[in-house]
């Protein structure tokens, strides 16, 4: 028995309301965070905002103190207002030791399909060992590294409350590692993979939402809350086996604003990707609607249960 919910539109209410507090509340966080940096360095360094060691020089800030939030839904990133660092600067707040930690496995070949470690000399174009028999509607994934050792803690570290500048710091690496792919797949709109309306109104901090937005900023496109939706619950990914990941993801996904994704070339985000069948199912979703083609960024691929 499918669950029992709200109507249609009051779920779109729902998310509407959770996007424009989403918006002022980062507005007013980074107006905040401006005020307090241009004193705040005079009295402590930065610090590395992965594991909190003295930044050098050449190696700080993660935007520009005057970069403001992209606005979601139909505005475009300012390029006036989105300044990011030159000169050399890096654009992540993160040491030279956690940058190299996170980006070793960036150096090394993995499947484009679906992000999963190959040997060098293998053609992963049709898929892999993980990825060869799946029928996945995305077109190809981007990813920093695998899901363990220091990147994995990072990750975690996402999840909750305060782990904002992390989560922008991830993107901006992912950005500098990948950005003539990105720039030449051109992407026309970004959408996060969405929680369920009670998880909305209960959690504020989503990472998606995060990495979507700062992707925005970096592609100058806009990025979009309420076009995907979740209809129901599904239990956690990580207790179940491939077959039963399937299952759980099976027409989880709806698109309640269809005309804005037709013709589209969409970058669908999430913080990790395991068997990929919660990005197939939104990318199923979207592709239903009239989307382009499915293109997937995530800070981690788990190799998780065949």
């Amino acid at each position: 028995m499918p669950e029992i919910g709200p109507p249609n539109n009051l779920a779109n209410y729902a998310g509407q309301v959770h996007q424009v507090g989403h918006s002022l509340w980062h507005t007013l966080r980074w107006q905040l965070r401006k005020f307090i940096n241009s004193g705040w360095d005079f009295v402590l360094p930065p610090l590395c905002v992965a594991c909190g060691e003295q930044l050098r020089e050449n190696t700080i800030s993660l935007i520009h103190p005057d970069q403001t939030l992209t606005r979601p839904e139909n505005s475009l990133a300012s390029l006036d207002n989105a300044r990011l660092v030159a000169n050399g600067e890096s654009s992540s707040q993160l040491c030279a030791d956690c940058r190299a930690s996170f980006c070793e496995i960036v150096r090394n070949p993995y499947c484009e399909r679906c992000a999963a470690p190959i040997g060098p000399y293998v053609d992963s174009r049709n898929g892999c060992q993980e990825c060869s028999r799946e029928r996945f509607v995305f077109l190809k994934v981007y990813r920093l590294g695998l899901y363990k050792d220091d990147l994995k803690d990072a990750v975690l570290k996402c999840k909750y409350l305060g782990g904002e500048p992390l989560l922008m710091s991830l993107a901006a690496l992912i950005w500098e590692s990948f950005e003539p792919q990105l720039r030449s797949d051109d992407i026309q709109l970004i959408v996060p993979i969405p929680q369920h309306w009670r998880q909305r109104l209960m959690r504020r901090h989503h990472a998606p939402d995060v990495l979507a937005e700062a992707w925005s900023r970096h592609l100058r496109v806009p990025f979009s809350l309420p076009i995907l939706s979740k209809r129901r619950t599904t239990e956690k990914q990580a207790k179940l086996s491939r077959a039963q990941r399937k299952k759980n993801q099976l027409n989880v996904y709806r698109v309640t604003q269809p005309a804005r994704v037709q013709g589209k070339n969409i970058l669908l985000v999430d913080d990790v990707l395991t068997t990929g069948a919660t990005a197939d199912s939104a990318a199923r979703a979207l592709k239903s609607a009239g989307a382009r083609k499915v293109i997937v960024a995530v800070l981690a691929r788990v190799m998780g249960p065949r």
